[in-house]
């Protein structure tokens, strides 16, 4: 049976309870086995007339009590990952996922832990900025120009630091430099 929605005004206060730590905690959960990103479609859905994004804040891991701890102190739930299970030599994958609003504050209250995605963070909370900027001044009004192509660049810049392949790999490449005096002779 699903869980009944508390508003964003309940969830704070929710928060409000939680041990500083604890979101340090998570943080270095999302750092090490998780996902900030934006997902989307240039194609409306429902009775959208414009195309949708949605941030998404994920963790995944084969251990299932570390879910239990995540959705009892900050909501969302887990689901089954991997449709592989069952296989020779592979554990179920559990993901933890929690609605994007709810995300939102829990990036704000991470961002001073995270080591990893402090970027994606800031960037997701950008996102979200802009998102709720559009709500407020069109409601559930089509996007203009403008706002979509705001939404589809940070989409972008999150998808290059998430790719092994894109920005973000080759700016760690280019960070992790031995100068020739640190050099094993």
């Amino acid at each position: 049976m699903p869980r009944p929605k508390i508003t964003i005004e309940e969830y704070r206060k929710r928060l409000d309870k939680i041990p500083e730590i604890e979101f340090a905690r998570l943080a270095a959960y999302i750092d090490g086995e998780g996902c900030i990103a934006i997902s989307g479609s240039s194609k409306p859905r429902g009775r959208g007339v414009s195309p949708y994004h949605n941030l998404q804040v994920t963790v995944t891991n084969t251990y299932l009590p570390l879910f239990d701890w995540i959705a009892s102190r900050f909501g969302g739930r887990p689901v089954i990952a991997n449709s592989n299970y069952g296989k020779p030599n592979t554990k179920q994958c559990y993901r933890w996922v929690i609605s994007e609003i709810h995300g939102e504050e829990l990036l704000r209250r991470c961002m001073p832990y995270f080591i990893i995605k402090a970027e994606q963070a800031r960037i997701g909370l950008a996102f979200r900025d802009i998102k709720r900027r559009k709500f407020d001044q069109f409601h559930n009004g089509p996007l203009t120009e403008d706002v979509i192509r705001q939404r589809d660049e940070l989409q972008q810049q999150i998808s290059d630091l998430n790719s092994v392949k894109g920005f973000g790999a080759r700016k760690l490449r280019n960070q992790v430099t031995v100068s020739d005096t640190d050099k094993v002779q």
